[in-house]
């Protein structure tokens, strides 16, 4: 131990300075101005310090921050983006330390922390169930404590997960990241010799890693970026809770309630999470190489075709010669020409290249192009989520991965608010967005403005109160949702007898069984592990066809609905869950309300003259003023 020391003591590329314990006090002017000293405070001084500084964003005007903090602001609203395509990259990652440190810790890491991905199975392997790591030469094992390195040398290792859900992923490397920063704050500007609780935080006290101090920190940084408040709104989680039992299981010191209480933990839920970990150690690595590394297995790729109804009669029926297969291929289909069992079948045989672990040269050059800009430019702004270019650039890369670019020139792309879109009666899918506003030729609303290819308008409203990663998750669930009604909007035969649906159900169904396949089959294709995007995206399916059962379509039969991975049980829990939501609305639009009197409004029929109390009015809408709820 001791050779090793000397040789890294007389290395030329580390300088090490000679420095006896050191626990100055840090004054809030020090921190402000940074004026800080290496390894020279206690953590407990460190962390009320930095929630201090922390809590300048929550509580205070955006006038009255430190410039530092401003920046960090501006910074995250015009470069606060991440590329979907490649969460484990390393400029995204810079990109938001440099936010976080100005935002969060007053600037002080820059310069002292090197970032780096390492894959997940290393991780769990080395660190057992860590997520994340930081880690310092002052730290280790054999560090000699009473030469220190005259400036930190700090490394945070965040986990490359290979088979990861994109929105999901880069959550989870904001919130690992920002674990990690109150851990390397600590480790930069605290003494760690041994009588210090620097070093009793790290290896040589009662109180784990995640102990009184770290937790203070974390906590003041959760508040701070909260949906409800301030200006960040990330909605992150530090895993607060988790770490501690992670201490405890560990034989660290488990606070004491009246430690707890402040800090707005649960005690009960902390004994869950030791418990869990027991069981996880007993079920052992098995289960890491089946839920996280392990491959699917082959029967659960399976796609299934759309089950049509089996009619003797349906040779007579009128039904398009061409085939959307082939035209779809080659790229040359025609609008209003196929049968919608067509649509589906041609789109479902497109999708199947992409669904297995197929190479990227065995995709078509349409998908191989969109997973080329899924990587390249595939970046979503998280600072702003509710842009209409991200929106626009992410249809693009559907239409090539799933549509062969068939969508092309035919879509319009559009935010409204929430009440906007209830008063055109276009939310008829559960969710607030649409497929309307559809124009044919020869159809036009206007014979001046005629039009020569068929127009859809997809609507989709503003998402608010929840967290940015579900936002933009919802986002592109509806984005997709939406391009697949328009496919069969702009391509399927207008005529009642032209097609197989409509001799099954009713013709103005919008979730039919073609379209509930093709559905099932773009969603397996979106698991999180597959070869393209693996979004893991979600098309309410079930709660379509549920809305078309409460507008009067036909259910469709247990054979059908496992055909997409769903059953009558469920189909029946959404419609009753529908059918409660809209008899509350119909109860509060039926409320009784109070009538004006007929002189002070325009005459009608059924109004007297005389006076209002004749006649209690038939016509809602002279009634002004609610009489309860």
């Amino acid at each position: 131990m001791d050779s090793c020391q000397s040789s890294s003591r007389s290395s030329s590329s580390t300088s090490y300075i000679h420095r006896p314990h050191v626990d100055l006090p840090l004054l809030k002017e020090d921190f402000e101005l940074g004026l800080l000293r290496y390894d020279s405070y206690s953590p407990s001084s460190i962390s009320e310090a930095v929630v201090h500084c922390v809590n300048r964003i929550r509580l205070l005007d955006e006038n009255k921050w430190h410039p530092r903090q401003r920046y960090a602001l501006k910074s995250f609203k015009n470069e606060g983006t991440w590329k979907l395509g490649m969460p484990n990259n390393l400029e995204d990652l810079r990109k938001w330390f440099e936010i976080f440190n100005d935002a969060f810790f007053g600037g002080f890491l820059t310069g002292l922390v090197v970032l780096r991905f390492e894959n997940i199975t290393t991780m769990l392997s080395d660190h057992e169930l860590a997520m994340g790591l930081t880690s310092s030469p002052q730290l280790s094992d054999n560090a000699d404590l009473t030469y220190r390195l005259e400036r930190p040398e700090i490394t945070i290792t965040l986990t490359s997960r290979p088979h990861a859900h994109p929105t999901k992923d880069v959550r989870i490397i904001l919130e690992n990241l920002l674990h990690e920063l109150c851990h390397a704050i600590v480790m930069a500007y605290s003494c760690c010799c041994r009588s210090c609780q620097r070093h009793q935080m790290y290896g040589g006290g009662n109180d784990g890693p995640h102990g009184i101090c770290w937790q203070r920190l974390a906590q003041a940084i959760e508040k701070a970026v909260d949906v409800s408040v301030g200006c960040f709104k990330l909605g992150l989680n530090l895993s607060r809770s988790s770490s501690l039992a992670s201490d405890v299981f560990e034989h660290w010191r488990f606070p004491s309630e009246a430690e707890i209480r402040p800090l707005e933990l649960d005690t009960l839920e902390i004994l869950e999470r030791i418990q869990e970990l027991r069981d996880w150690t007993i079920k052992g690595a098995a289960w890491v190489e089946e839920n996280i590394c392990g491959p699917e297995s082959e029967n659960e790729m399976e796609l299934r075709l759309p089950i049509t109804h089996d009619m003797g009669f349906l040779d007579e029926c009128h039904f398009p010669a061409r085939k959307f297969r082939e035209d779809l291929e080659i790229g040359c289909l025609k609008p209003l020409s196929y049968s919608a069992e067509d649509i589906s079948a041609g789109i479902i045989s497109y999708l199947t290249p992409t669904t297995y672990y197929c190479l990227v040269g065995d995709l078509a050059p349409h998908q191989q192009q969109a997973l080329k800009l899924f990587k390249n430019v595939g970046a979503w702004s998280i600072s702003n989520p509710h842009n209409l270019n991200d929106l626009k650039k992410y249809f693009e890369i559907f239409d090539g991965a799933y549509f062969n670019g068939a969508l092309e020139g035919y879509c319009n792309l559009e935010f409204v608010s929430s009440e906007r879109l209830i008063e055109r009666g276009q939310n008829s899918c559960g969710i607030l967005s649409a497929c309307g506003g559809f124009v044919q030729p020869g159809a036009e609303r206007d014979p001046r403005y005629p039009v020569e290819n068929p127009q859809v308008t997809i609507s989709i409203s503003r998402l608010q109160q929840t967290t940015t990663f579900s936002i933009i998750q919802m986002y592109l669930n509806t984005l997709l949702h939406q391009m697949l009604h328009a496919i069969f909007d702009i391509y399927q035969y207008p005529s009642v007898q032209g097609s197989r649906q409509s001799m099954g159900q009713d013709h103005n169904t919008r979730h039919h069984s073609s379209w509930a396949a093709t559905a099932y089959a773009l969603e397996r294709c979106n698991r999180p592990g597959r070869n393209l995007f693996g979004l893991g995206l979600w098309l309410w399916t079930t709660i379509g066809l549920a809305m078309d059962a409460q507008h009067g379509s036909s259910v469709p039969n247990e054979v059908e609905l496992r055909s997409i991975d769903t059953d009558m049980v469920t189909l029946l829990e959404r419609l009753k869950h529908i059918r409660t939501e809209e008899a509350e609305r119909r109860k509060h639009a039926r409320t009784f309300m109070k009538p004006i009197k007929a002189s002070s409004c325009c005459l009608r029929d059924q109004c007297s003259t005389d006076g209002w109390d004749r006649n209690f009015g038939y016509d809602r809408s002279i009634w002004t003023e609610r009489l309860g709820d």
